[in-house]
């Protein structure tokens, strides 16, 4: 309820002057009985008035009358009090009727409507008297208003005067002074009696204004006057503004904030009290706030440090207020760490079988692998691999201690799973001649591969290569048989085995079926109303047919066949089809009245033994009749013989079997070509059928007997060789001949078949001479209708045609109009080329009427004839032709002859077909009712479709008189873009407007606008006007302009991008394999092979071609691997052109390429996009694929060679995916050549890779298959030089090479623990047997080899490959490196890089040793390389190579070649045996990094060496002895190496084997040293030899390369005889008193200033690093100026300068277990660098 107000006032007189009052209500004049408004005078002549208010007298009243006020509305009572105010009122309240609750009865009293009191009755019925202190000067309103939900009762109220004494007002101003805190106060009439208050009713008597009185706050000030016992009633007053000063209440944090750069800090603030505030932040680099910097901008409470610069800085604030300003505190210590230096090298991925092992290019212990670009985890750092388990993205981020770095370094991470199989295959049981599935469900598949064990071992099924696999139709032989299936896993993963499952087979029928479901059996076709009930098929229909399933092999079928004694006639036939379920069907067996029982069953039996060796058959049961009296087909059931055992070879042509050794050629199948003009093709297809249990395998090409030249056949051969069980494949015979003449052939098949090894049958063809008088070929679309009329006297039979010839007539053209229905009687997508009669029924011959011209001259192109028909044999009586406007009675001219039994016409109540064309038909053999029987030998050249549309391929064509339009016809595919159709369903005759396109113009102009029925041409019933004069769209006959036409194989690409559509071609037709193609920057679209495309089918899903040149746009045949382009000649690509085989999708395979003639690509790489596609080589004579930049030859993606492949003639061959070479084909590597296969090679031909050839494969999982017996695959190898006893160090690079297949007197391999004569480990044992992968041997020279000679080595058999590891063992000798040295070798058929051998292999030494066998034995080498002979080996003939350099300048650049052995050295530290591994990616990449040099096989006459890109500057040294022994050493600056030991960059030297010369890391004599860079000319070296006698000796530089080629001098420094000497200028030369080492006389030098050996042992031994709470440096002698801390890739972490002490402590360097370099600078000058693990 909303609360109102009832108010009761009262109003006094203004001339009654009385001090209190009282009203009692008395006078109340409010109804009794209900409430009103209004008022009266009561008691003391005060006025009262009164709202919703009533007189109460009685029950509950209070004292006599009182007043009641209601509950609802707006409810009071109210008067003025008089002159005299109001002290004290007093009233008497009680509750008013019984309804509700006291709680719901309120007053609220108001004076001078100031609320006084709230009062809510405590009880009900009782009286309330209550007392309210108002103390309210003056006239004053008294209200009490009624506020609750329920009535109340007043009475008996009264209150005492207010207005005792009267003061005067105050009557002065008020001035303020303001001060800075408060504001001084001063009044005009300062008085004792008068006193400053702070609020109008002050009644302080503190602050007289005798006094200034001084204001803190803001507010308004008053005067009041006081006489000593009231207050005046009146003020003098001012508001007043105090200006506090400022006062900082929160002070800025102290907490110090320890970020890293670009880090958000913790914002600062500062919390004050004053009047006017300003703020201004200041930073300092001090803890002070003298000296600060002004931020800019910084000017609110608030400030947020910037993290941008590293450093420490300290902040404060200053705040200004009008009248002070106060600095704050300094805020707690911000220090800011800079971000170390973002990540800059590579993430190279290792995908192994269920995880990806990642390593990065440049390991540091101060960059950890993270899972996110933000990541923080230091589990991980650089230095080890980190193993991916999931896909996705990884990166390395680099932590300084403290900070990480903004940047990271990332890779996109894919993890290969393994194969895990969910549902194995079980066992299944069949009957014979049923087939049985298997089937297997595991996920991570790449491939499946199915194997039988018939008993004798598992062997593979060719083509079940799915997750389920079907068997042929069983036999009683195959029961028990088992199979299982080889699930391939993604690489690198393995392969996996399923369980085996078993096939038991019964005897029984191979299908049943009793029709009890009532329902049509699953995989059956109906047609034409079957129906199902009774347990019976029920044919009722008047023509309709059931076709069964497929069933392999039957011989025999029964089944019950009821009828009715209804009389009419009905025909119940059984077919068989060999084809498809919807193909075309042989009649077999015939039921009517005759030969059944009539109201009964008859049992029916068939024999099927002429299709027991079809694995395909269907048979359909047929009714035909005129009735729908039905037949009743019940418990059918087929038996199936035993299919033939093992392959089993049919060929078919047309579908139709042709029989081995068949010599009588049929057009029914094809063998019979019929005829052609010279110089026009004829292309047959034929079909190989494997119709047995296991695979059939062709033997060799197709051939034929007649292989003279000229040669009129030629054989496309099939595309695959092994067939499996129930498979096919096709070839095809192009017949063209140059002369005319009948010919014949006979075609071989040879195959693996046991009865039928050679499958041959004849073939025939005949080409004919064009006429003598020069008779014209016509090619589609150059000769067309333009016009007909179906009745031209307006009644009777009587047609005329109007033929327009676009090319020149000449005499003795013939050519033929034909009545015909294409594919009448043909199931939806089923394709059959036949030809059948124009009229009802499509098993009549085709209506034709051959027409020849015999006039004397040509008749010009453009021309329009006109044949007016009489239907005898002539077939016309009127023939005109029509030249420009001129038209001549010709009919002399022309010849015709109506051939078969009908001559063409045009109907004038139905639709006709009506064709132009050049040939002859040919029956098919047969006369299938209901079906077109024909074949057209000959060229179609225009088409016209009269009241129906041409019926789709995906429709039934219909083949009879019933149902529907019974009188259509399929397109042809050739006519595609040459036809007319019109669907007008009542026009007899059209014509082509003479105001259309007539020229001047191309062919392909004028087809397109007659094609367009729609716009160009008229259809009627009437007579059209023939007016070749006139430009009138009512008029027909005009003739055509014919101008310049382009190529027909350019393509246009106008429409869309369907290569099969005629309309995007300039000669308006699909390319045969006869056309040239031109794709070029005028074309619209690109050109895009997709065999799901309208009109594909047309085509056979095939596109071809002869030339294809690309010279702009596109040609993509990508997407699926149904997309197929043969190109029948060369293929270039040019200008702006290119070819996709990419869809981006690298999980799906692209399209198919097949490949006669050349590849040329003269724009590079990128203009063949070769995704997942395939390109097959099939050229009969070498295919030559050009110099296509950057790599030198094209990148294709899978390549199958089924033609013989030489890279010395063809160019280097590269497959990014699969390599397959056929049967019977060769790959040639040669020399200088190498092929590359990135994934799977499957050989079955034979490959040879000639000396220094390579063949080079990328994935680490090797998926090789296929045969490499014998010679199939073949490495050839030759050591240059080679006398009787010269050792040459060899390696297998391929399977099964017996070591004594190495042309040798003597082979050894090296064996770590064997015990040495010399009383170490480390000896050479007898090798043995065969090579084993990644095992080094020596083979000693022929001893007929007395001159050095070439060693030539053939290794067969199939190629090592992938990743793989190789154990080695160290011995226990720990005095000898001879137990350390292991013999390896090259595993593979292609070079190895040694720097990414020794990247992947830590675990050893970082140098490789190449034996050059330079040196023969010889007495004079005295200390041998492991055991003492009366002739020795010198140690010196081995290179010695690392990431410094190689110990023989020019001879070896670090790409260890294929077949060559090279020893290695494990470290002391770690297990006594571990692994080695060598990987594919040590091989190379053509694509991404080129090919490494295979040349340089020790011993080799010549080496190629190229040099690297990592900066390196080196020296070669020669120490010489006086009888010219020579022993080498090197000392480089290389990027990546340090000052200390590096296991990649230094080569320990092999002491003890003789003179030797090195120099010294610390202690340790180094073979080749390298040193970091940037280059210091300050650097010193020290140099140590062992010598073996005393003597004289020279140290000669042998070779210089990077900055010491230029004029940096190079000096040895002798300090035995403190001599200087400048090694650029000439040798130094010296004597060695005795043998033994000598470390401490020689040191490597820059500068001609020596050191005595007194500094420089303080160098080397007097100044200690160590990691101890940060980095300790201590010098023992001269103090220290500075030290540098670098990590391992040179960047600096930390520094100190001005030491001035011999020890410093740098405590900021965190300990990460990392390497570190620390650079000390002594006062002295002198430099010395420490490497530390901290």
């Amino acid at each position: 309820m909303k609360f109102k107000l009832l108010l009761l006032s009262f109003l006094l007189s203004a001339t009654l002057g009385w001090g209190q009052g009282n009203e009692t209500f008395t006078n109340l004049n409010a109804p009794t009985g209900a409430y009103g408004n209004g008022s009266y005078t009561g008691d003391n002549g005060v006025v009262w008035t009164y709202s919703e208010a009533r007189s109460v007298d009685a029950t509950d009243n209070i004292t006599g009358r009182s007043i009641g006020l209601r509950d609802t509305g707006t409810r009071f009572i109210r008067a003025n009090s008089g002159a005299n105010g109001v002290g004290d009122l007093t009233y008497t309240i009680s509750s008013y009727f019984t309804g509700g609750t006291a709680s719901n009865r309120t007053v609220e009293i108001y004076v001078n409507s100031i609320l006084k009191e709230t009062f809510t009755l405590p009880a009900m019925t009782t009286d309330y008297t209550r007392t309210v202190s108002a103390n309210e000067s003056g006239n004053v309103l008294i209200e009490f208003r009624s506020t609750g939900t329920r009535q109340i009762v007043l009475d008996n109220i009264s209150w005492t005067s207010n207005n005792i004494c009267a003061t005067p007002n105050p009557t002065g101003t008020i001035t303020a002074t303001q001060n800075c805190g408060n504001t001084s106060l001063t009044y005009s009439a300062p008085s004792a009696s008068v006193y400053w208050q702070t609020s109008a009713t002050g009644t302080d008597f503190t602050y007289a204004t005798t006094a200034p009185y001084t204001a803190t706050t803001n507010g308004t000030y008053y005067v009041r006057a006081y006489n000593g016992t009231c207050w005046s009633a009146g003020t003098v007053s001012l508001a007043v503004t105090v200006v506090n000063p400022v006062v900082i209440l929160g002070q800025p944090s102290t907490t110090a904030q320890n970020l890293c750069q670009s880090a958000a800090a913790t914002g600062l603030s500062v919390t004050a009290s004053g009047s006017g505030l300003t703020y201004q932040w200041y930073s300092n680099t001090a803890n002070s706030t003298v000296g600060g910097t002004l931020i800019s901008g910084a000017t609110s409470a608030t400030y947020t440090p910037s993290t941008a610069v590293a450093g420490t800085l300290y902040y404060y604030c200053i705040v200004t207020g009008t009248c002070s300003a106060v600095t704050s505190n300094v805020s707690g210590a911000v220090n800011i760490t800079a971000l170390p230096g973002n990540p800059t090298g590579t993430v190279s991925v290792t995908q192994n079988c269920g995880n990806s092992q990642l390593t990065y290019s440049v390991p540091s212990a101060s960059l950890y692998w993270q899972t996110t670009a933000s990541g923080t985890d230091t589990t991980y750092p650089t230095t080890a691999a980190y193993t991916a388990t999931t896909n996705g993205t990884y990166y390395v981020r680099a932590f300084n201690g403290t900070c990480w770095s903004a940047g990271t370094v990332s890779q996109a991470v894919t993890v290969v799973n393994p194969i895990a199989i969910s549902s194995q295959p079980t066992n299944q049981s069949a009957t014979t001649g049923n087939t049985a599935t298997f089937s297997v469900t595991a996920s991570n598949a790449a491939g499946y591969q199915w194997q039988v064990n018939t008993g004798s071992g598992w062997a593979n099924i060719g083509g079940a290569t799915s997750a389920s696999y079907t068997t042929p139709a069983a036999t009683l032989a195959m029961n028990g048989y088992q199979y299982q299936v080889i699930v391939t896993g993604n690489a690198p993963c393995g392969n996996v085995t399923s369980s085996a499952a078993t096939l038991s087979v019964t005897t029984g029928p191979c299908l049943s079926e009793n029709f009890n479901s009532n329902t049509l059996p699953a995989g059956w076709l109906q047609n034409g109303g079957t129906t199902f009930t009774g347990g019976e098929g029920v044919f009722g229909a008047q023509n309709c047919d059931l076709s069964t399933l497929v069933i392999a092999y039957p011989s025999n079928l029964t089944f019950d066949l009821r009828r009715t004694n209804n009389t009419n006639a009905k025909t119940f036939y059984v077919e068989v089809s060999t084809t498809t379920q919807s193909g075309t069907y042989t009649t077999i067996a015939t039921y009517d009245h005759s030969n059944t029982t009539s109201a009964g069953t008859t049992s029916c039996t068939v024999d099927l033994s002429a299709y027991s060796s079809f694995p395909s058959v269907y048979i359909k049961f047929r009714k035909v009749s005129s009735t729908t009296s039905p037949w009743y087909l019940d418990n059918m059931s087929v038996f199936c013989a035993t299919p033939p055992s093992g392959p089993e070879i049919n060929i078919t042509g047309n579908n139709i079997t042709i029989l081995d050794n068949d010599t009588t050629p049929s057009t029914a199948d094809g063998t019979s070509f019929g005829s052609t003009v010279i110089g026009t093709p004829i292309i047959k297809t034929f079909t190989i059928h494997n119709q047995g249990t296991t695979n059939l395998v062709l033997s060799g090409p197709v051939t034929l007997t007649d292989v003279s030249a000229p040669q009129e056949f030629v054989i496309s051969q099939p595309a695959i060789t092994t067939i499996p069980a129930g498979g096919s494949t096709t070839f095809t015979v192009t017949f063209n001949s140059a002369v005319a003449g009948t010919f014949t052939n006979t075609i071989n098949i040879g195959s693996n078949d046991t009865d039928e090894a050679l499958y041959n049958f004849n073939i025939v063809a005949t080409a004919t001479n064009t006429p003598t008088t020069g008779g014209t070929v016509f090619n589609p679309g150059e000769l067309i209708f333009v016009g007909y009329d179906g009745q031209i006297n307006g009644s009777g039979s009587a047609d005329e045609y109007l033929v327009a010839t676009l090319v020149d007539m000449l005499p003795g053209t013939e050519f033929s109009i034909v009545n015909s229905r294409y594919e009448a009687g043909a199931a939806a997508n089923v394709r059959t080329d036949k030809w059948g009669g124009g009229g009802d029924f499509a098993e009549e011959a085709p209506y034709v009427a051959k027409i020849t011209y015999n006039g004397a001259a040509a008749i010009p192109a453009g021309s329009v004839l006109r044949f007016v028909t009489d239907n005898t044999t002539a077939w016309f009586d009127l023939a005109e032709v029509t030249v420009g406007t001129t038209t001549t009675d010709r009919t002399a001219d022309f010849t015709g002859l109506t051939s078969f039994t009908m001559s063409p016409n045009i109907s004038t109540n139905g639709s006709d077909q009506l064709y132009l064309m050049q040939g002859d038909f040919v029956s098919d053999g047969s006369i299938d009712v209901g079906q077109a029987n024909y074949y057209l030998n000959g060229t179609l050249l225009h088409g016209l479709t009269n009241r129906a549309a041409w019926v789709l391929l995906s429709s039934a064509c219909n083949g009879d008189d019933s149902g529907g339009n019974s009188r259509e016809s399929r397109l042809p595919s050739a006519l595609t873009c040459f036809n007319v159709q019109n669907v007008n369903g009542s026009a007899v005759s059209g014509y082509y407007e003479n105001d259309k396109e007539h020229g001047l113009a191309s062919i392909r102009q004028i087809i397109n606008g007659v094609a367009d029925v729609n716009n160009n041409w008229t259809l009627g019933t009437g007579r059209y006007t023939k007016d070749p004069s006139s430009n009138a769209a009512n008029r027909a006959g005009k003739t055509f302009l014919i101008g310049a036409s382009n190529p027909a194989g350019n393509w246009v690409g106008n429409v869309d991008t369907n290569w099969f559509n005629c309309a995007n071609w300039e000669g308006l037709a699909v390319p045969k394999t006869t056309t040239n193609v031109l794709v070029s920057s005028a074309s619209m679209n690109e050109a895009v092979v997709d065999y799901t495309a309208a009109y594909s089918n047309e085509y056979g899903d095939l596109a071809v071609c002869n030339d294809l040149t690309i010279t702009g746009n596109k040609v993509g045949v990508r997407g699926n691997v149904n997309n197929k382009l043969e190109v029948h000649g060369n293929l270039a690509i040019s200008g702006s052109g290119t070819l996709s085989m990419d869809d981006s999708n690298a999980a799906t395979a692209d399209g198919q390429l097949y490949l006669t003639g050349n590849w040329t690509n003269t724009i590079g790489n990128t203009a063949f996009t070769e995704g997942n596609g395939t390109v097959h080589f099939n050229g009969t004579t070498p295919q030559i694929i050009n110099n296509v930049t950057p790599v030198g030859t094209e990148v294709f993606y899978n390549v199958v060679l089924n033609n013989n492949f030489d890279t010395a003639t063809s160019n280097d061959l590269i497959a990014s995916g699969d390599l397959t070479v056929a049967t019977g084909k060769t790959l040639n590597i040669d020399a200088n050549g190498f092929a590359q296969v990135n994934k799977k090679l499957t050989h079955n031909g034979t490959i040879t890779v000639q000396n220094d050839g390579q063949f080079i494969q990328i994935d680490e999982t090797d998926t090789n298959t296929g045969t490499y017996t014998g010679t199939q695959f073949q490495v050839k190898r030759n050591a240059d030089n080679i006398r009787s006893l010269d050792y040459v160090y060899w390696s297998a690079p391929v399977e099964n090479t017996d070591v004594a297949s190495i042309n040798g007197t003597l082979r050894y391999y090296w064996d770590t623990t064997a015990a040495n004569p010399n009383g170490t480990q480390g000896y050479w044992l007898a090798a043995t047997g065969t090579m084993n992968k990644g095992q080094g041997y020596i083979v000693r020279g022929p001893s007929s080899f007395s001159t050095p000679q070439t060693l030539s080595v053939d290794f067969n058999g199939k190629p090592f490959n992938g990743q793989f590891n190789y154990p080695i063992t160290r011995g226990t000798n720990g005095t000898s490196n001879d137990d350390n040295l292991i013999l390896v070798g090259n595993p593979y058929a292609s070079a190895i890089d040694a720097d990414a051998f020794l990247a992947a292999n830590p675990n050893i030494e970082g140098a490789v040793r190449i034996w050059t066998h330079g040196t023969l034995p010889s007495s004079a080498i005295t200390s041998p390389f492991y055991e003492n002979f009366v002739a020795n080996y010198t140690a010196n003939d081995y290179i010695v190579y690392n990431g410094t350099a190689t110990t023989v300048p020019g001879a070896f650049d670090g790409k260890i070649a294929s077949g060559q052995g090279f020893f290695i050295t494990m470290l002391e530290a770690g297990a006594a045996a571990q692994n080695i591994t060598f990987r594919n990616a040590m091989r190379g990449n053509a694509i991404t990094g080129g090919t490494l040099d295979n040349t340089q096989f020790f011993k080799n006459a010549t080496a190629n060496v190229k040099q690297g890109s990592i900066e390196k500057s080196r020296i070669w040294l020669d120490l010489i002895s006086a009888n010219g022994e020579i022993s080498k050493t090197v000392v480089g600056y290389v990027a990546g190496a340090t000052m200390e030991k590096d296991n990649r960059y230094d080569a320990y030297a092999k002491l003890n084997y003789g003179m030797t010369f090195y120099s010294l890391v610390g202690e340790e004599a180094i073979h080749i040293q390298g040193r970091a860079l940037p280059f210091d000319d300050a650097d010193v070296v020290p140099m140590g030899m062992q010598l073996v006698s005393a003597g004289n000796y020279t140290v000669a530089l042998a070779h210089l390369d990077g900055l010491f080629a230029g004029n940096q001098d190079i000096y040895l420094e002798d300090r035995l005889l403190n001599i200087v000497h400048n090694l650029k200028d000439s040798p130094y030369s010296f004597t060695a008193d005795a043998a033994g080492f000598v470390n401490n006389r020689f040191v490597l030098r820059y500068k001609n200033a020596s050191l005595n050996n007194d500094d420089f042992e303080t160098a080397a031994n007097t100044v200690t690093a160590y990691g101890n709470g940060g980095v300790v440096v201590k010098s023992t002698t001269a103090a220290i100026k500075e030290v540098v801390v670098y990590d391992v890739l040179g960047r600096t972490i930390a520094q100190k300068k001005n030491v001035a002490s011999n020890e410093v402590v740098l405590p900021s360097v965190r300990q990460t277990q990392s390497a570190l370099i620390v650079k000390i600078t002594l006062e002295n000058g002198q430099v010395i660098d420490k490497k530390i693990l901290y």
